[in-house]
């Protein structure tokens, strides 16, 4: 099953946000590249201030033969955003596309490997130096 993983960044008037994240988005696809089962490609979109915006991203996915859209907030908690625009999105490109199964993935909050990848930063501010 061709699955496109759509990961959602916020978006910015800086335009070195926008490079940061599909710089993230290539790094995500190479980390996949030998675990994923199917064949998964990672698509970069912006929720605003950045193109592709999140109905253009999910259209160039099915356009592209995606059987199945997965939409990843790169948001790190429940929100306006994750609980209300991006699941406005996905359900208006339900529509648009009956045939191709669409699911929003969970947003990061406590999980424990980015609390261990905080720990890390707060350790690597500490180093004297």
């Amino acid at each position: 099953m061709r699955t496109v993983v759509v990961l959602v960044a916020h978006g910015s008037r800086v335009p070195e946000a926008a490079v940061a994240h599909r710089a993230v988005c290539g790094q995500l696809q190479r980390k996949i590249g030998d675990e994923a089962v199917d064949e998964t490609t990672i698509e970069p979109a912006f929720l605003e201030l950045n193109d592709p915006d999140i109905p253009t991203a999910i259209d160039r996915a099915v356009s592209s033969g995606a059987e199945r859209v997965v939409v990843l907030p790169y948001f790190l908690h429940p929100g306006n955003h994750t609980l209300r625009d991006i699941p406005e999105a996905i359900e208006a490109a339900s529509a648009r596309h009956p045939g191709t199964s669409m699911q929003q993935a969970a947003v990061f909050g406590a999980d424990p490997s980015l609390v261990s990848a905080l720990a890390d930063q707060v350790h690597n501010a500490l180093r004297p130096g």
